[in-house]
C-alpha cells in the first residue's frame, strides 16, 4: 500500500541500489556446506529485519528470495537449502499478505496470474532438481553478478530516460 504514495522513480531509484546492495552482500556471504545446528532465537533482530523485509514489500512490491534468503543467512541460517526452504515459506505468507492489500484497488489479469504461477511452480520443480548438480560457490557468484547487472540496468533505463 506504501507503494502508492511513492512516485515510480523513486522507487525505481530504491530499488536499482537495494538490488546493488544485495549483490555485493550475497557475494561476500559466508555459506556452510551443510546444516548447522539452530542458532538461538535474536528475537529482536529477527522482528526488525521481518519489520524492514515488511516495509520494502509494500513500499517497492519486493521481498523474494533475493533479500528473504541474505535476511536469513545473516540471522543465522548459513546452509544455503536450508535458508531457501525458510525464505520460500516466509516469501509465500509475506506475498499473500502484500497481494490482499492490493486486490480490489488494482485491476489483475487472472489469465496472466495462473499462465505465470504454473509456471513458476514447473520452474521451483526443475530448480531444486537442478541445483543438487551446481557448485554452490558460482551459482552464489552468478547470483551476485545477475543482481548487480538488473540494478545497473535499472538505474540506467531511468537516467537515459
Amino acid at each position: 500500500m506504501a507503494g502508492q504514495l511513492v512516485a515510480a522513480s523513486l522507487q525505481q531509484v530504491l530499488f536499482g541500489v537495494l538490488l546493488l546492495i544485495v549483490s555485493a552482500w550475497t557475494w561476500r556471504a559466508r555459506l556452510h556446506e551443510t546444516p548447522t545446528p539452530a542458532a538461538s532465537c535474536h528475537c529482536l533482530i529477527a522482528l526488525l529485519t521481518g519489520s524492514g523485509l515488511g516495509l520494502l514489500t509494500g513500499l517497492l512490491g519486493v521481498g523474494g528470495g533475493f533479500l528473504m534468503v541474505p535476511a536469513l543467512i545473516a540471522l543465522g541460517i548459513s546452509h544455503f537449502p536450508t535458508a531457501v526452504t525458510h525464505s520460500l515459506v516466509l516469501i509465500s505468507v509475506n506475498a499473500t499478505a502484500s497481494g490482499l492489500t492490493y486486490l480490489g484497488t488494482v485491476h489483475t489479469e487472472s489469465r496472466t496470474l495462473l499462465i505465470v504461477g504454473f509456471l513458476a511452480v514447473v520452474g521451483s520443480f526443475l530448480g531444486s532438481k537442478l541445483l543438487k548438480h551446481v557448485p554452490r560457490k558460482p551459482l552464489q557468484r552468478g547470483f551476485s553478478i545477475g543482481l548487480a547487472l538488473l540494478g545497473v540496468a535499472m538505474l540506467l533505463q531511468l537516467w537515459l530516460a
